[in-house]
């Protein structure tokens, strides 16, 4: 039986992912069951997860302004965090300046993050060190990323090949040159979401005015699955 704490420590579990979800399991959720077991590991220590969700899906670590570390950063200085838990460094920043201010302004707030990856890492001089030499590694890698991607953009273009990732709605990709092609169907519609944006109507608008025409979002099937993703209902975004 567990020990019930004197005193809560309220932890935030913030979780990203640069990429749109593709699937019913994201890596938020993935990144969140590891954060929350982590915790669950703590009770005795009075560190529980304070009910509330940070997952910013599809957001760059190239700026701080994301909505779900917006609320984060809201809910800390309104007295609601005590604690904040992360999988890994990178998830809160890719960039050493940002994440050195993010890390800045926590502290300032006398909240610490917990590196569940890094656990012994907590707010000595030395940590803050080790915390900012992880930060520089993860920009590294960034940067190492981009220039992989660029070289992979570049050798595709000299072979005459589409230079893209996934078809976006609207188009096909030709089995053999691999190019977009217009699929009439798709790219009616398109038209139709133009044509109410010159018009004035707001994202939010549109995306309720295909599903209400029950319009679905493009689908894909997984070469080595088969798996089929998409064909959902269109947001905003």
């Amino acid at each position: 039986m567990l020990r019930v704490p004197s005193r809560y420590c309220w932890c935030g579990i913030y979780t990203r992912q640069s990429r749109e979800p593709g699937g019913d399991f994201t890596s938020c959720e993935a990144q969140f069951e590891a954060c929350f077991e982590f915790l669950r590991a703590r009770f005795g220590e009075g560190w529980v997860h304070n009910g509330r969700r940070y997952d910013d899906e599809a957001e760059t670590s190239e700026s701080l302004d994301r909505p779900a570390l917006s609320r984060l950063l809201a809910d800390i200085d309104a007295g609601k965090v005590d604690r904040v838990v992360v999988y890994r460094l990178d998830r809160l920043s890719r960039d050493i300046a940002d994440c050195t201010s993010l890390l800045q302004r926590l502290r300032d707030c006398g909240v610490p993050v917990t590196v569940v990856v890094s656990p012994e890492l907590g707010i000595s001089a030395e940590d803050t060190f080790v915390l900012n030499i992880l930060a520089s590694f993860a920009e590294f890698e960034r940067e190492m990323i981009r220039e992989r991607f660029a070289d992979t953009r570049a050798a595709l273009k000299r072979r005459g090949r589409r230079v893209a990732g996934v078809v976006p709605y609207g188009f096909e990709a030709d089995p053999v040159t691999k190019q977009l092609v217009i699929e009439p169907r798709e790219a009616h519609r398109v038209r139709k979401m133009f044509h109410w944006a010159a018009e004035g109507k707001t994202p939010t608008e549109i995306a309720e005015i295909v599903n209400r025409r029950r319009w679905r979002t493009k689908t894909r099937a997984s070469k080595k699955t088969g798996q089929v993703r998409g064909g959902g209902h269109w947001t905003p975004r």
